[in-house]
């Protein structure tokens, strides 16, 4: 099938990123993933704050900030494979057992982002969940 594009569209450019710091994050979508060593779950978290611009965001030019895309690890073959889950389940107020992935979606948390450069490109992580307060 052949499709006719405009050819005047211009190029996204890309996503953005969000400074270092602290922001709240929301699951957009958690899957399990059968991994080469062990299943894993991928998360997908997006800000919660809309008006958070991105790095070298410009009203004439406004950047997306992107998606934070994370992995946390199923395996229990040691005792602590699993420190990063339990924090994220945790840090969405859930109670650390047993869950349902889909009790994750829209649930949200605080976290510490830092930057990460991949062949070039920035994005964020997640470096620390910030405990819920009580």
């Amino acid at each position: 099938m052949r499709i006719s594009v405009n050819p005047d569209t211009e190029s996204s450019g890309g996503f953005g990123y969000v400074e270092n710091g602290q922001y709240r994050v929301r699951v957009v979508k958690v899957e399990q993933v059968k991994g080469k060593k062990a299943p894993y779950l991928k998360w997908e978290f997006e800000l919660v704050d809309t008006s958070v611009q991105a790095v070298g965001s410009t009203p004439e030019k406004p950047i997306q900030v992107g998606h934070i895309f994370e992995n946390t690890t199923l395996s229990t073959e040691k005792k602590n494979s699993q420190f990063m889950l339990r924090n994220f389940i945790e840090g969405l107020g859930l109670k650390w057992s047993d869950f349902d992935t889909e009790e994750a979606i829209g649930l949200e948390m605080d976290v510490q982002l830092k930057t990460k450069e991949y062949e070039g490109q920035f994005s964020n992580e997640i470096a620390r969940v910030i405990p819920p307060k009580k």
